[in-house]
């Protein structure tokens, strides 16, 4: 939390928005990654955690000390859309996302967690919540597209192919 004084001034919580060094953030990783646990291996300026399943979980620290979880899955999607957005928009929630292309082959779902705690950063590492979401998104991804009305995808996006 952020306090501001009668003049004006941030304070208390509000200096932990002062721009962290690199080093400093690598010693909050530090500090997530033994959190964790073995299953954190850290990687460069990020945190990742295998946990043995198609979902990844990513985390970093951005420079005001937040800290950052992102699980992320890529999975395959036979149909594609070029309004494949609004099909997303339809079942991603705040600090959700998907992408892919109009032409389908496959999807990423990122669903992303902020904290400015690595205990609490840590907790949700080890929850189940964010990796089940992510599962519910896969699922729902592509009942969503395929509830768009079809469309015919435009030529010039077609593989080229023999005209008999």
């Amino acid at each position: 939390m952020t306090t501001t004084d009668e003049a004006g001034n941030h304070s208390a919580a509000g200096e932990r928005r002062q721009k962290l060094s690199a080093a400093a953030r690598k010693d909050l990783l530090a500090g997530l990654a033994q959190e964790i646990g073995e299953s954190a291996v850290i990687d460069g300026d990020a945190v990742i955690v295998e946990a043995g399943e198609p979902i990844a979980l990513y985390c970093r620290v951005e420079p005001d000390g937040v800290i950052v979880l992102t699980w992320w899955l890529t999975a395959p999607a036979p149909v594609g859309h070029h309004r494949w957005r609004e099909a997303a928009a339809t079942i991603a929630g705040e600090d959700e996302a998907i992408y892919t292309s109009a032409l389908g082959g496959s999807f990423l779902i990122e669903v992303e967690r902020r904290t400015e705690s690595t205990r609490e950063a840590a907790k949700l590492a080890r929850s189940a919540k964010p990796a089940e979401r992510v599962r519910a998104l896969a699922v729902a991804y592509p009942e969503a597209v395929a509830a768009l009305p079809p469309e015919p995808v435009p030529d010039y996006l077609l593989p080229d192919r023999e005209i008999a």
